[in-house]
């Protein structure tokens, strides 16, 4: 058994790319991760995730054990925190004309014809 616990990866974290590494040729090496929230498919190799000072942490799942979860920097609590108060402090998104109708609806769109 390897001590590193390398037989646990998912071989296919091999061929991902590093997203914080410099230069193209280290971004190819080794394993990588990927960021924990949804269906982001960012990559970064753990080490390269703790310099860059990423979200990392493990959490009791309940269950059979822990989850070791990591965030891209898009991603991070903090990002979606920050995010959620710019949203929450009135800047609602307009629709393409720019306008809301009555009681904060976007105004229907017409149909050609």
């Amino acid at each position: 058994m390897d001590e590193a616990g390398f037989e646990f990866i998912d071989p296919a974290h091999a061929k991902l790319k590093c997203s914080i590494c410099p230069n193209a040729e280290t971004k190819k090496q080794g394993f990588k991760i990927q960021c924990s929230f949804g269906r982001c498919q960012v990559a970064f190799h753990v080490t390269c995730a703790q310099r860059a000072g990423l979200h990392m942490s493990i959490e009791d799942d309940g269950a059979d054990g822990v989850r070791n979860l990591v965030y891209c920097k898009k991603h991070t609590p903090e990002a979606k925190a920050e995010s959620d108060r710019a949203t929450a402090g009135g800047k609602a998104k307009l629709g393409k004309q720019g306008k809301q109708g009555k009681q904060g609806q976007k105004p229907r769109k017409r149909k050609r014809q």
